[in-house]
C-alpha cells in the first residue's frame, strides 16, 4: 500500500513538473529574440526596432557590438518590423514572430543620397523565411513593370493566402498586391475572421473601400488644402493637366522612400509637362518642412493643413488608412493610375 502511495507521489510530481514545463514553454514561445549583424561597412553604434502591428507599436533600441546585436521582448501577434540604425534608415523589413529568428542585414545604395538597411538573409521562424522569400520574388518581378508581372504578383500573393488564411502574414501581403481591386477584395474575404476583424485587418479594409470609391477611371474629389504659406486653395485649382498627387507624413518611412524615388525622376516628370503635388497629414510644420528639404521635394507643390491625421477631416474623407497614397489624375481630376510603380508605367507611356 505505502509502495503504491509513493508511486501515485511521484507519478504526481512528474505531472505537475510537465505542467510546469508546458506553461514555461508557452511563456518563451510569447518572446522573441531577434540577433542580426549588420555590415562590417557600417559604423552605426545603435540599432532601432520599430515594429508595427498588434495593439501598439513598438519601439527598442539596442547597442550593437561587433556588427551584431540583440533585440528581445513580446508581441501579441506577428507583424512588420523594420530595423534601422541612427546612420540608415531601414527597408522592406523582418516579419517579426515571438520565436528566435537570426537575421543579416546588408547596405543597400538607391541613387547618391539614399541607402537602406536590407535584409539579406533570414534563419529561425517560417513566417520570417516566408516573408524573405516573397519580398525577393515580389522584387524581381516588379523589374518588370507591366500586365505579365502584375498577374504574377497577383497569383504569389494568392498562392500564400488561400495556404494561409489564419496568418496575419496574409494579410500584409495584400498591401502588396498587384491584383485589381476585386481579386483582392477576395482574397480579403477569405481571411479568417480573426484576421480581419483585427486592427489591420479593419485597416485594409478601408483601403480597399478607397479604391472601389476612388477606382481608376474615377472622379477624384475637389478638396480645400492650405499650400506650405498657409494660403487655402482647391485641388482643382491646382491641377494643371497631368497631375501626380501624393498623399505623405514625415514619420512615415515608406512615404519618404517613394519621395526620393520621385525626386529620381523628376527630368522624365517634367519632360512629360506632369505637376506635382504633395499633400501631407503632418501636424508639425519643422518637421514637414525638414521632410521637404531632405527629400527634395521642393519642386513640387507642397500643401497641407498641419492637422495630422486623427483631426484631418480630409484623411477620413478619402479614406486614408495608411501611407504612402499617390495617384495621377488628368484636368478634369479623372484617375488614370494609383500607386507609384503603375504611375510611372503610365507616365513612360505619354
Amino acid at each position: 500500500m505505502k509502495d503504491l502511495k509513493k508511486k501515485h507521489i511521484i507519478k504526481s510530481f512528474f505531472y505537475s513538473i510537465l505542467i510546469f514545463l508546458s506553461f514555461l514553454i508557452q511563456a518563451q514561445d510569447k518572446k522573441f529574440r531577434l540577433e542580426g549583424f549588420i555590415p562590417t561597412s557600417d559604423s552605426s553604434r545603435y540599432a532601432t526596432l520599430l515594429a508595427y502591428g498588434g495593439k501598439g507599436v513598438l519601439l527598442d533600441t539596442v547597442e550593437i557590438v561587433n556588427h551584431h546585436f540583440v533585440f528581445e521582448g513580446e508581441i501579441s501577434h506577428s507583424c512588420l518590423a523594420q530595423i534601422s540604425t541612427e546612420k540608415i534608415r531601414g527597408g522592406l523589413g523582418v516579419w517579426l514572430t515571438n520565436s528566435h529568428i537570426k537575421v543579416k542585414f546588408s547596405l543597400v545604395k538607391y541613387g547618391e543620397h539614399l541607402a537602406l538597411l536590407q535584409t539579406s538573409k533570414v534563419e529561425g521562424a517560417q513566417e520570417s523565411m516566408d516573408y524573405f522569400a516573397f519580398i525577393n520574388q515580389y522584387t524581381e518581378i516588379t523589374k518588370n513593370l507591366d500586365s505579365r508581372a502584375q498577374t504574377a504578383q497577383c497569383e504569389l500573393i494568392e498562392s500564400y493566402i488561400k495556404k494561409y488564411a489564419h496568418s496575419y502574414l496574409s494579410l500584409a501581403l495584400l498591401k502588396f498586391s498587384g491584383c485589381n481591386i476585386y481579386k483582392k477584395k477576395a482574397f480579403f474575404e477569405g481571411l479568417a475572421d480573426e484576421i480581419k476583424n483585427s486592427t489591420e485587418g479593419i485597416s485594409e479594409k478601408m483601403q480597399i473601400e478607397r479604391s472601389e470609391a476612388f477606382p481608376v477611371g474615377g472622379i477624384f474629389p475637389d478638396v480645400d488644402i492650405p499650400d506650405i504659406n498657409g494660403e487655402k486653395l482647391l485641388l482643382s485649382q491646382a491641377i494643371k493637366g497631368n497631375t501626380i498627387i501624393f498623399f505623405w507624413a514625415a514619420w512615415c518611412g515608406a512615404c519618404r522612400v517613394e519621395n526620393r524615388e520621385l525626386t529620381k525622376h523628376k527630368a522624365l516628370i517634367s519632360q512629360k509637362s506632369i505637376k506635382v503635388i504633395g499633400v501631407s497629414f503632418d501636424d508639425n510644420v519643422k518637421e514637414w518642412t525638414n521632410a521637404i528639404k531632405k527629400d527634395e521635394i521642393d519642386w513640387c507643390l507642397n500643401l497641407s493643413d498641419l492637422l495630422g491625421t486623427e483631426k484631418n477631416s480630409m484623411y477620413h474623407k478619402l479614406k486614408m488608412a495608411s501611407l504612402p497614397y499617390m495617384l495621377l489624375v488628368d484636368k478634369d481630376r479623372k484617375i488614370q493610375a494609383i500607386g507609384y510603380s503603375n504611375i510611372l508605367k503610365v507616365i513612360k507611356s505619354f
